[in-house]
């Protein structure tokens, strides 16, 4: 799944950076796995605590869509990622952001220092939009080169 919180004062997104491969360095709106057992929006809550310490109980989530991503390696085609995410959106949070976690940083950005930044994912333009409206049902397939892994 992946989480999209919005900072309203500040008018800025909640983004993290990978400093873990595959993927290194890559900016984009955290994501997590869904346990077994657990729901969607009970995942939000506790990948939003376990990943940047802030407070989003289930409730204050708001599903904007589904996006299904397969990954191709680019210089041989093989299909390396085959994943379906479930987005959710909030800008209702309590307590204090932190920084760093085990395999990233967290920052408050606009979408425009992400789209700015050379290492984003080809997907963030499907997730802006979720940032901003329901995006329904969303299919893409993209290709990372070696270096990416």
């Amino acid at each position: 799944m992946i989480c999209i919180v919005y900072d309203r004062k500040a008018d800025k997104y909640l983004i993290q950076q990978r400093l873990k491969n595959p993927f290194f360095g890559f900016m984009t709106f955290y994501s997590g796995k869904v346990r077994w057992g657990e729901t969607i929006l009970e995942t939000a809550e506790r990948e939003t605590e376990e990943e940047t310490g802030l407070i989003v109980p289930a409730k204050d989530w708001e599903h904007r869509g589904i996006y299904h991503e397969i990954v191709r390696h680019k210089n041989t085609g093989e299909v390396v990622e085959d994943k379906i995410f479930h987005i959710v959106y909030t800008d209702k949070f309590s307590g204090e952001m932190m920084v760093d976690f085990e395999g990233g940083k967290n920052f408050w950005l606009d979408l425009d220092d992400v789209r700015r930044d050379p290492k984003h994912f080809h997907s963030f333009e499907i997730e802006a939009r979720a940032a901003e409206r329901n995006i329904g049902f969303v299919e893409q397939i993209d290709e990372y080169g070696g270096e990416d892994f």
